[in-house]
């Protein structure tokens, strides 16, 4: 209650609002990242990741604030049945239009009115804290209500989602810490616009003939680049989707991830546009997701599939990219492409960090084992490799003049690239990131790199 009302705002009415409003934040953040494999259009991808991390980071805050209000019992802050159903139901769209209707349409609307009350009852001076988180999500729910404007009439689905919004408080109550229970679908594959091409599985990707100077090779270049960003940021998404029960610090990183990738997409697609290049004019690779998302030796939905795919993806692959954009800012300064060398410094900056988390979560379910780490990483970029040759020689096998084809352009590419340096191991970026001598001597000895 506020101040000019019988009973003062306590800490007990702050601690009774606060959870409903967390819990809404986080999960609509974790429904969102798990959609952004399954949407078509890259600028509803981008948008649910960039939200989903803004979302994610508000909910953390205000946890953070609720455990600094702990019950005098020690209880844990809960939640009815109802947010549960309500956020289950969002989930089971039919398609990503649903979702986004559902989301922007009738979610946060009640959230952000959820957090407005708060504001109207807290005391500003005594719960300033908590007020000051709460008014942060105000703030950012108002500005992504412009990002899209949600149909929501016509639709009983939609209608039926908004008609659970009375009831959500009811039920029986359950804790917010844990996974937001019955959500976790599979989703191995990539989607993309009907319209686009799809590479064919093992062949190489579509190769310019001049990436450094001409002006449509620099844009194929960064069309094969941006697939990559765009595949790290759906599997960055499905990890937080699908382990929810991790620590809530993993949940925020994985979430800001994701934004970093969606982020990066976009930029790479304007680089790529003022090229004259567009997104889906040359052939899209899914493999990047499809090839790290699941794994024969790994149990769906385990903890060692999640293990395998920070391995690859954050602590190989993003590792490799320190060494490669580190070339790719000398190169195009070298070429006097000095728009592009930023470009490529920025991303650069926040690799280390997708390294650098890869990196701790993977000693976390390693339980700080850098052996097991070590070993782990080893089965599965075995798995991998195997995985790859396995697809090309099927390739090679079908499509024997392509191929042919294929590697002679990549000769050829290799004649006329001359720079007076090449790639090597970025050792400053790979320590900053926490990578051990035994990581650095790994990677060294799969021949990827070499130390200069």
């Amino acid at each position: 209650m506020s101040a000019d009302l019988e009973r003062p705002w306590a800490a007990s009415d702050a601690r009774r609002a606060l959870p409903a409003i967390c819990f809404l934040a986080r999960a609509t953040s974790i429904v969102a990242a798990g959609w952004i494999v399954k949407t078509p259009d890259l600028r509803i991808k981008t948008m649910l990741a960039r939200d989903a991390a803004t979302d994610m980071s508000h909910a953390y805050a205000i946890r953070r604030r609720l455990r600094a209000l702990a019950n005098p019992d020690g209880g844990s802050p809960e939640i009815s049945d109802g947010y549960w159903s309500l956020i289950h139901e969002v989930d089971h769209a039919v398609d990503s239009d649903a979702l986004v209707a559902g989301i922007y349409g009738v979610i946060k609307p009640r959230l952000r009115s959820c957090a407005e009350e708060y504001l109207r009852l807290a005391d500003p001076l005594t719960d300033s804290l908590g007020a000051r988180e709460v008014q942060a999500l105000c703030v950012d729910l108002a500005a992504q209500a412009d990002h899209v404007q949600a149909d929501i009439s016509g639709s009983p689905w939609l209608d039926r989602l908004a008609s659970m919004w009375p009831d959500a408080k009811s039920g029986d109550s359950q804790g917010i810490d844990g996974p937001v229970s019955g959500l976790i679908d599979r989703a191995p594959f990539a989607s993309r616009p009907a319209s686009f091409r799809r590479g064919s599985i093992g062949a190489m990707r579509e190769m310019p003939d001049d990436p450094l100077r001409d002006q449509k090779g620099v844009g194929l270049f960064l069309h094969n680049f941006l697939n990559e960003e765009v595949a790290t940021m759906e599997l960055a998404g499905r990890n937080l989707y699908e382990h929810a029960d991790m620590p809530w610090e993993f949940q925020l990183e994985s979430a800001w991830h994701a934004a970093d990738e969606a982020r990066h997409s976009l930029i790479i697609e304007r680089a790529a546009n003022r090229l004259g290049v567009s997104y889906g004019d040359y052939p899209v690779y899914l493999s990047s997701y499809e090839g790290q998302y699941q794994f024969g030796p790994c149990e769906p939905g385990s903890k060692r599939e999640l293990l395998w795919r920070i391995l690859l993806r954050q602590t190989f692959h993003e590792g490799l990219a320190l060494d490669s954009l580190a070339f790719e800012v000398r190169k195009r300064g070298h070429a006097q492409q000095f728009d592009l060398a930023s470009l490529f410094e920025w991303l650069l900056v926040d690799e280390i960090f997708h390294a650098q988390s890869g990196l701790r979560w993977s000693r976390f379910l390693c339980e700080g084992n850098e052996e097991l780490v070590l070993n782990e990483r080893g089965l599965a970029h075995e798995y991998f490799v195997a995985m790859v040759k396995e697809a090309r020689a099927r390739f090679v096998i079908e499509h024997p003049e392509e191929a042919m084809a294929e590697v002679d352009q990549l000769d050829s590419i290799s004649r006329r690239e001359q720079l007076p340096f090449h790639r090597v191991l970025n050792i400053t970026a790979r320590k900053a990131a926490g990578f051990t001598d035994a990581d650095l001597e790994q990677i060294v000895g799969w021949g990827y790199v070499p130390r200069a």
